[in-house]
């Protein structure tokens, strides 16, 4: 619970529930956020390192789909939350899924707030390698030029964070013409994913859906200049479905160079992909412990070159 003073004096409550365990990818399934191949989709790119801002409205489920991200690589890969509130489910600590943390606040003296963000990214450098580094949102623009920045030098490649905006065209004017962003810490972010709160015409009926994947592709100078955006899927309210189509994803130039980075081939993904989209259809039941143990086992059985019959062996295996 928290609450922020107001122009009107007046107290503003603002109220978290959190559910006892954290959403994962099965649980977004049920509820529609996602179908079968955004799953198999996010998982991919997720294990392959991606970079990702995850984008939207207030309420349109930022938080929930960062940490459901959390759950598609293994627990033990190291991860490092950067924490301006405390946006991480103990459910995480409780069952080591290996997460350093650091509070932090934009201050610059040690204080009960946490420490000083730049502390908070020495430190992390000198933690040594991360499977990810988590920022829990992006709000000003001192954090958003000391994380991108660093994380730039660092040569960091796999990110997740949240920030406000309601597309990734949004995304990108906060981050190039509020924040002042420099270009070569822009070209560290690889993907912005947008999480919305959507309705169907006038109807006061609200769903919450992950709506669209976008690609920031090679650019010079201004990637909304060039026109760098593409995407990988959208979601199409008049019809109330996703477009989505395998022949664009594999026309993405990120996938190609992480796919490149980890001896893989086009055919790899797409057997990979098709397989783990039929996986989904099958383990939507599953509980999240037997989920994490599935995910812990599958990427530790799967090998280049695999079938889409041989991958789906694996799960027999699991």
């Amino acid at each position: 619970m928290g609450y922020s003073a107001t122009p009107s004096q007046k107290i503003d409550i603002a109220i978290r529930i959190w559910h006892e365990k954290p959403l994962s990818i099965l649980d977004l399934l049920r509820f529609g956020s996602i179908n079968e191949e955004i799953a198999s989709l996010l998982t991919i790119l997720a294990n392959l390192g991606c970079s990702i801002i995850i984008a939207g409205d207030r309420g349109g489920g930022k938080s929930t789909l960062l940490q459901t991200l959390l759950f598609l690589i293994p627990k033990k890969l190291r991860k490092v939350c950067i924490l301006t509130e405390r946006e991480i489910h103990e459910y995480f600590y409780e069952n080591d899924f290996r997460i350093t943390d650091f509070k932090v606040h934009l201050g610059n003296e040690v204080s009960h707030e946490g420490v000083p963000l730049e502390d908070a990214v020495k430190q992390m450098l000198i933690h040594g390698e991360s499977g990810y580094i988590i920022y829990n949102e992006i709000k000003f623009k001192e954090e958003a030029e000391l994380f991108f920045t660093t994380c730039a030098i660092a040569g960091y490649s796999s990110i997740l964070t949240t920030m406000h905006a309601d597309s990734p065209e949004g995304i990108l004017q906060r981050l190039i013409l509020d924040f002042k962003l420099p270009m070569e810490a822009l070209r560290n972010i690889n993907f912005i994913l947008m999480a919305q709160v959507v309705r169907r015409g006038f109807s006061a009926e609200k769903y919450r859906r992950v709506t669209r994947l976008t690609e920031i592709r090679s650019f010079r100078e201004d990637p909304l200049k060039e026109s760098k955006l593409y995407d990988l899927f959208s979601f199409d309210v008049k019809e109330f479905n996703w477009r989505i189509d395998l022949n664009r994803i594999l026309s993405s130039e990120v996938l190609n160079r992480k796919l490149k980075a980890r001896g893989l081939t086009k055919d790899d993904f797409t057997e990979l992909y098709s397989a783990l989209t039929e996986i989904y259809r099958k383990i939507r039941g599953y509980s999240l412990e037997r989920f994490v143990e599935f995910i812990n086992i599958f990427f530790k059985k799967y090998e280049a070159g695999m079938k889409k019959e041989e991958i789906l062996e694996v799960l027999n295996e699991c």
